[in-house]
């Protein structure tokens, strides 16, 4: 007898929009999946949980849409609502202890749903799929797969909340979806004139094989993953010592001291010739003068890249590393991130966005670092009425990866997600 009993609902709201063509920062990000987990072990109501995500899909009419190529070679969301799928599952057993010292880890894969970028376009296949997970003990686990190319980590949180508060029966903020009016506007900005200067890289075919295929090496036989937990305590007194250290650059965010740590002890297991490129995600929603709406539904990501010596990350004292790793919020002017928006439209126009490569992905393969604050985002606090997740887990990463959310524990602390390579990992542990 099987352990477990699955049956497949395909939720529809009822809405329809416009078709909206995938911007240039969409495409670029690409069309694989990425899955967050999360635990309730006070469990989930199956059926409530269907009617309120049909409510919120109501605002959310992209997620329903399908991916379409038109006569001109470009890729859009039809937005003819052919609905989600929402796989629940009953399990016969009690559901793991699932938490900083059992992570989901590599059996992800058994509680989701996966999206690759070939089983999108043209495809009866949303870019959004979620899977229900019961278990005999009442707990639940709640898988939500998107392709990244559908929406950033701002608007999926976003509509995590926004699907909460339907459930509860409160009122929304309406998102935009708009994402004609983002390429409308795009297409008039003077494009910047060398991609690179843009942190990414124009590859031929033959360079994005070899690149991929490295990063494909490296993700499987070098990296690792690591989660390591800060208490608010523990942050409050490393800020205090900081701003005692170094009251120059005082005061220091808790992301920051740990950002620097990790960095100096991966760091330290990196060869001693090499500069350490750190690699961050800007969400240029906040960024005046571009015109975009604080819940616009669709990728909205910025980067930057900071160049570090060994020495730099080397330094005993936490608050001269931490200031070392700092960049001023304006050191890329609105006409430079107008440029950036006006070159990846260009790219999307000539149909050549697949030949841009960020360059921390590249330099990933040496000694690369991508960092991901997701600190601020709202992820122990999505409720569907038996209390918020114990747990939230993703997906590791392909590449070298800090990725910041808060801690589990909700005390003012940090949960860090670390991929390196093994030999760096070990570091942690020191």
């Amino acid at each position: 007898m099987s352990s477990r009993s699955t049956t497949r609902a395909l939720i529809q709201s009822g809405v329809t929009c416009e078709p909206q063509y995938l911007t240039g920062m969409d495409l670029s990000i690409g069309h694989g999946g990425s899955t967050c987990a999360l635990v309730y072990p006070s469990g989930l109501d199956a059926k409530a949980l269907q009617d309120s995500l049909k409510r919120v899909l109501a605002h959310y009419p992209v997620f329903t849409g399908r991916y379409r190529r038109d006569a001109k070679g470009f890729v859009l969301i039809d937005g003819q609502d052919a609905g989600l799928s929402l796989t629940l599952t009953h399990h016969r057993e009690a559901m793991p202890a699932w938490g900083t010292d059992h992570p989901i880890g590599k059996d992800m894969r058994r509680y989701c749903d996966r999206i690759y970028p070939w089983t999108l376009v043209n495809r009866d296949h949303a870019p959004m799929q979620m899977q229900l997970h019961e278990f005999a003990c009442g707990g639940s686990l709640l898988t939500v797969t998107a392709a990244h190319s559908l929406c950033d980590g701002n608007a999926f949180w976003a509509f995590m909340m926004d699907w909460a508060r339907c459930h509860g029966g409160h009122p929304i903020v309406p998102p935009v979806s708009d994402r004609n009016a983002l390429i409308a506007k795009s297409s008039q900005y003077p494009a910047h004139p060398s991609p690179h200067a843009w942190l990414l890289r124009d590859c031929s075919k033959a360079d994005h094989l070899r690149l991929y295929a490295g990063l494909a090496w490296q993700h499987l036989l070098l990296l690792g993953n690591r989660r390591l937990r800060f208490s608010g305590q523990t942050l409050s007194a490393w800020q205090q010592e900081a701003a005692q250290a170094c009251p120059e650059s005082a005061p220091f965010s808790a992301h920051e001291l740990v950002v620097a740590w990790t960095l100096r002890a991966l760091s330290s297991r990196m060869p001693l010739e090499k500069t350490r490129s750190v690699g961050l995600v800007l969400d240029l929603r906040n960024r005046t003068g571009l015109g975009m709406a604080r819940k616009y539904v669709g990728n909205a990501l910025g980067r930057d890249l900071l160049e570090l010596t060994a020495a730099d990350l080397a330094h005993t004292d936490l608050a001269q590393v931490a200031a070392h790793c700092r960049i001023p919020f304006d050191r890329i002017s609105l006409s430079e991130q107008q440029a950036h928006l006006g070159l990846l439209e260009q790219y999307r126009q000539r149909h050549a966005v697949d030949c841009l490569v960020p360059e921390i992905a590249a330099r990933s393969l040496s000694t690369g670092v991508l960092v991901n604050n997701c600190a601020h985002f709202p992820v122990y606090k999505v409720d569907f009425g038996s209390g918020s997740p114990s747990w939230l887990e993703r997906e590791g990463s392909p590449y070298r990866r800090i990725l910041l959310s808060p801690s589990a524990l909700r005390d003012g602390g940090l949960d860090v997600h670390v991929t390196a390579t093994r030999r760096e990992l070990r570091a942690l542990d020191t």
